[in-house]
């Protein structure tokens, strides 16, 4: 919701974009809409707490609670949805993703392999993942194959690294934990950034820019994260959730 007013604002006084009633909506409250979101990355937001809405599901009844849930996220992607807004949201195609991160977790819980296996199912993944997503970006290929393939390989890389057991510096898992405020925000600040570089730098190579752009939007998901999710996140544990009494 603070991300969303934050933007909100943004759009309002630099913009001049006036305040819609129907963004607001999208935005601040984040139901299924014609309109995008500002920002627009949290329309996975939607699809986020609809998965989450449905797991409660596999919570009160295990078995076919769970049954459920996978069945609606593999069959997301094959049910069309045509301009029907709610239709789109209850059956995205991404929604198949959901899926996968669910079996990798079971899998890593069930089923553990050991650290050099992991590490080569992990790269595996994360090199097939690439490739997937640059030949996907490149040559259009259907949105159900993307998704599938891009699931799969997304649950290798997870899976792999998850049972690989890596001791990291607590510098990358520092950017871990801020991952999900650099994720909001990185959109923004990547179009601020490149129109900067767009202007007094022009001549600049593009992968020297790539590399701007991406270490800047970082760093600035990180002073989010440490201006907003961070004090939110200690106020939550230390005030809503109730710890249990001392014997």
């Amino acid at each position: 919701m603070i991300t969303a007013l934050v933007f909100l604002n943004f759009n309002w006084v630099i913009f001049g974009k006036d305040p819609d009633a129907d963004v607001f909506l999208s935005s601040f409250f984040l139901l299924p809409s014609a309109v995008d979101p500002v920002p627009i990355i949290l329309w996975t937001l939607k699809q986020e707490l609809l998965f989450y809405a449905i797991f409660g599901l596999a919570i009160i009844w295990p078995t076919a609670g769970m049954v459920v849930v996978l069945a609606w996220a593999v069959s997301s992607p094959f049910i069309p949805s045509g301009d029907s807004v709610l239709l789109s949201w209850l059956f995205h195609p991404q929604n198949i993703e959901f899926g996968f991160g669910i079996v990798s977790a079971y899998l890593f819980v069930k089923h553990k392999i050991s650290a050099p296996k992991a590490l080569l199912v992990a790269c595996i993944g994360f090199i097939a993942f690439g490739v997937c997503g640059a030949v996907a970006r490149g040559s259009g290929m259907p949105v159900v194959l993307e998704v599938t393939l891009l699931g799969l390989f997304g649950l290798f890389t997870i899976y792999g690294i998850a049972c690989a057991g890596l001791k990291l510096p607590r510098a990358v898992i520092f950017v871990g934990t801020a991952s999900y405020s650099i994720y909001l925000i990185h959109t923004f600040f990547i179009s601020a950034f490149n129109k900067v570089i767009f202007k007094f730098a022009p001549a600049l190579p593009g992968a020297l820019s790539l590399a701007i752009l991406a270490i800047s939007a970082a760093l600035c998901g990180c002073v989010y994260y440490l201006m907003f999710e961070r004090p939110i996140e200690n106020w939550r544990k230390n005030r809503v959730i109730t710890k249990p009494a001392q014997p």
